[in-house]
């Protein structure tokens, strides 16, 4: 389990990739799909670095960038040691080579290697390779917005909150792995199923509400009355409850789920040691409105004591043929076996196998994100049991280090970086347009040298009140420094004064139109206002 899993993040602030937020704002983005969503989130993060401070950090960031850079390089080059003399390049042109691609486009050494970019077409595939850290802390949050904007009233479901996750799919006649039990900090314990009152007596898979590629994952098998780990440690009932409890406690999310531990079909029963195999799935929203699936990987562990598949827990990855659901030879996720692929597997040949039930996964797939076509991609992570696939989890922000690994292929030459790409494209002009709707009549409304504030009256309509709407429009006016007051009216809307500069107008506007989680906006009515308002944002009874 990973050190300081379970201590209270403070203020959390995403990485920047300082280097990236300098050069793609000058890059031509036309043509590479890679630059396009670079640039969208070099122009996100600037536009949500609101205080000189957090400039500031950025150029400082680039400034010192060369010697941490340096540092990286050297520091990799002693991890692969003897293992880059088999390489393609000689030690200098790889180090050359990594400077070039971190300096200008924040790609570190890690990856450097991990993806093969010191193979011969190397720097041709690095050129249109997505940064994960540019999609995590800026493009996915831009497409969620973008997203949830053009799809106004649409009823918003989590993918991050599991226990959520599972009741929406089962609802929906989605096949999932059911949540059985959830311990909630405080000593609290829900049942999802009416089988159970206590802990099942069967092999079982705990995790975090909210975990993290897997970390804080345990498994327990039912063993002659009592539960055992893989690692020999045996506890009866009370005992794991009372220890599940204390990880609900400790832990960030406050929450512990207890799941049916789940064995895979089997045809893939090779490719399970402790962890049972995955497929991860990439879908995307086409332009017609069609879900269309372009990319897959089965991620297996060959690690005995890994209980998780993950890639980034050192697991290995098989890229799958979206066609014919046919495997190719597997790579390892780590350093060790840099450029090594097996292709056999206990005695099973893994290049063309056919996943099963492949037809089933592509059409779940395709019905379950369906069911959330405001996420314009999801990652969805599926089991594939004797009888059928099942949905374990759908992931907004997807990890696409690994498939790209898998593939050979950088997300910006794939179906869907395009479509990610024209999607950044078309969430820029929509939300950062600088207009807004003001009295009925277009209006510009932010200007690149003039930052004066500005009042507004907003009117919103549609489900407003009893669902935390004033709350929201407050925590929002407070992180964008925007003053005035909300209130709701007879007329079951809610209206509100708003005084701020023209980008944080245009935020909160277009973010009013979204509102909280339990809302449906109808329409928005803003037009100038002449009232007074304090230096402070209130919410009036």
């Amino acid at each position: 389990m990973a050190k300081g899993l379970y201590k209270i993040k403070k203020n959390k602030k995403p990485n920047m990739l300082a280097n990236l937020l300098i050069f793609s704002m000058f890059r031509r983005s036309d043509k590479n799909p890679a630059d396009i969503i670079h640039k969208a989130y070099s122009i996100y993060y600037w536009r949500n670095s609101r205080t000189l401070k957090s400039r500031c950090k950025v150029v400082l960031a680039f400034l010192v960038s060369p010697f941490k850079i340096s540092k990286d390089i050297f520091k990799w080059l002693r991890k692969v040691n003897t293992r880059v003399t088999t390489l393609h390049k000689c030690r200098i042109r790889q180090a050359l080579e990594q400077f070039y691609l971190a300096y200008f486009f924040s790609i570190n050494s890690e990856n450097y290697y991990l993806q093969g970019f010191y193979q011969k077409d190397g720097l041709k595939r690095a050129r249109r390779f997505v940064n994960k850290g540019a999609l995590k802390n800026g493009v996915f949050k831009l497409l969620t917005t973008y997203g949830q904007y053009t799809n106004s009233g649409t009823e918003i479901w989590s993918l991050g909150n599991k226990v959520e996750f599972s009741h929406f799919c089962i609802q929906n006649d989605i096949p999932t792995v059911p949540v059985i039990m959830e311990f909630v900090a405080g000593g609290t314990v829900k049942y999802y199923t009416q089988d159970y009152s206590t802990l099942p007596e069967e092999d079982i898979f705990c995790k975090p509400n909210v975990d993290n590629e897997g970390k804080g994952a345990e498994v327990w098998f039912w063993e002659k009355g009592c539960f055992k780990s893989p690692k020999g440690k045996k506890l009866d009932k009370n005992q794991l409850q009372d220890r599940l409890k204390n990880l609900a406690n400790k832990h960030i999310c406050g929450s512990i789920l207890v799941q049916p531990l789940i064995l895979p079909h089997p045809e893939l029963a090779a490719f399970r040691k402790n962890a049972t195999p995955t497929i991860r799935v990439l879908s995307y929203v086409k332009e017609n409105g069609d879900i269309e699936i372009d990319q897959a990987m089965l991620r297996f562990s060959i690690d005995s004591n890994s209980i998780v598949d993950n890639a980034s827990a050192g697991g290995m990855v098989a890229p799958i043929e979206v066609a014919s659901g046919k495997l190719s030879s597997a790579f390892y996720t780590n350093y060790k076996n840099i450029g090594k692929s097996v292709d056999d597997l206990n005695g099973t040949l893994i290049s063309n196998k056919t996943i099963p039930h492949w037809n089933e996964v592509k059409e779940l797939v395709a019905r379950a994100h369906n069911l959330f076509r405001y996420r314009l991609i999801i990652g969805w992570d599926i089991l594939i049991t004797e009888d059928q696939p099942l949905v374990l989890e759908g992931n907004s922000q997807p990890g696409i280090c690994f498939i790209q690994k898998a593939h050979k292929t950088s997300f910006g030459e794939m179906s869907i970086g395009t479509a990610v790409a024209n999607y950044c494209q078309e969430a820029i002009k929509t939300l950062y347009n600088g207009k807004l709707e003001i009295n009925g009549v277009q209006e510009k409304i932010t200007h690149p040298l003039f930052k004066t504030r500005k009042t507004l009256t907003l009117k919103i309509y549609g489900k407003v009140q009893g669902v935390g709407y004033r709350k929201w429009l407050f925590k929002r006016a407070k992180e964008l420094n925007i003053n005035g007051w909300v209130q709701n009216t007879p007329d079951n809307a809610v209206r509100g004064v708003i005084n701020g500069k023209g980008k944080a107008l245009e935020d909160i506007v277009k973010l009013a139109k979204i509102g909280p989680k339990n809302a449906k906006v109808d329409s928005i009515e803003v037009s100038t206002s002449l009232d007074s308002v304090n230096k402070s944002f209130k919410i009036l009874r």
